[in-house]
């Protein structure tokens, strides 16, 4: 039911929302959730979420944080290879995109980009563009 009311394109346009935090319960994140969402700064990703798709973040220029409380990375497709994983943060500033992950994430990249440590801090992982 949860999956049916966070529906594709939920916050498509939405140029008011600045954080989002997405509920427990999750386990996928839609195409175009948060297509040119143009003030959104952060979101908060619950663990159970294991898929992100296609354009999710789309041309969120402002976007500067991902808070993602998963071990493995819940890229689109579901083939961490597949170009269309980069399609995840498509047309956004991914050179300042910081991704907090938890110890323990399991993954060398988040939704196609590289995930680096990040001021030697072992909770946290910064987000680079390859």
């Amino acid at each position: 039911v949860l999956q049916q009311l966070l529906g594709d394109g939920i916050f498509y346009r939405c140029r008011a929302l600045e954080t989002a935090n997405l509920p427990e319960g999750l386990n996928a994140v839609p195409p175009y959730m948060f297509y040119t969402c143009s003030a959104l700064k952060e979101i908060t990703i619950p663990a159970g979420v294991t898929k992100i798709e296609l354009y999710t973040f789309y041309h969120c220029k402002q976007l500067k944080t991902v808070n993602y409380q998963g071990l493995e990375d819940p890229v689109a497709w579901n083939n961490k290879n597949d170009p269309y994983a980069l399609k995840v943060f498509d047309q956004c500033d991914t050179d300042n995109i910081t991704v907090n992950v938890p110890a323990g994430y399991k993954d060398t990249t988040f939704c196609g980009m590289s995930v680096t440590p990040a001021h030697n801090h072992e909770w946290t992982y910064a987000v680079n563009a390859n």
